[in-house]
């Protein structure tokens, strides 16, 4: 009856992991499908991804954020595909779960107690008790604000993540400071131009 159990427990864990990875892959490819043609590079993230802040009250999956020339970003899997965007801030705090595992003290304590009694056992359990320490990432809230392109709008947006890939934001997606005061010249040299009279010759 146990291995009944056992081999169906078994089952049910493949049959969960099979289905996981099924999902994420037909996700992955309803992106994929969706992408401009310019696309330089994407980044999945987590299916808890909060995109209300961007103009809509509307649920909708958004599983990945995609990178176009220039570090403009773009959602094709939320409802407004077409849009584009700057990423102009990313606020993070990892999230680090440490858990203490101690064993052999019951047999260090009963070595130490027929050496020297009580003393001994005392000195048997802290000098040969075994502590194992494992730390371990969870998911963490992150949000991320986004910029229209004209800069002057700005919307946030909320996902869970691990490091890593936060990580990568901020290395391929995020603009740095230089970036953003690029950008705004060019803004206003562009503004200047087309409120400057045309010069007839």
């Amino acid at each position: 009856m146990s291995n009944i159990k056992f081999w169906t427990f078994v089952i049910a864990i493949c049959g969960g992991l099979i289905y996981y990875y099924y999902s994420m892959a037909k996700e992955k490819n309803n992106f994929v499908d969706k992408r401009p043609n310019n696309s330089v590079r994407f980044l999945r993230l987590s299916e808890q991804t909060d995109f209300s802040g961007v103009g809509s009250s509307q649920q909708h999956p958004v599983h990945f954020i995609d990178e176009l020339p220039g570090k403009i970003i773009d959602f094709p899997e939320s409802y407004r595909p077409e849009n584009r965007y700057y990423l102009i801030s990313v606020d993070f705090t990892a999230n680090y779960k440490t858990e203490t595992e101690v064993g052999g003290r019951t047999g260090s304590a009963l070595i130490g107690g027929l050496i020297a009694g009580p003393i001994g056992a005392a000195l048997g359990a802290s000098r040969k008790r075994k502590v194992t320490t494992t730390t371990t990432e969870e998911r963490a809230d992150a949000i991320l604000i986004l910029a229209s392109l004209d800069l002057s709008q700005t919307y946030t947006i909320t996902t869970r993540a691990k490091s890593n890939t936060i990580n990568e934001l901020k290395a391929h997606y995020l603009l740095n400071n230089i970036e953003v005061q690029n950008i705004q010249s060019n803004l206003e040299m562009e503004k200047q131009k087309s409120t400057s009279p045309s010069v007839r010759k």
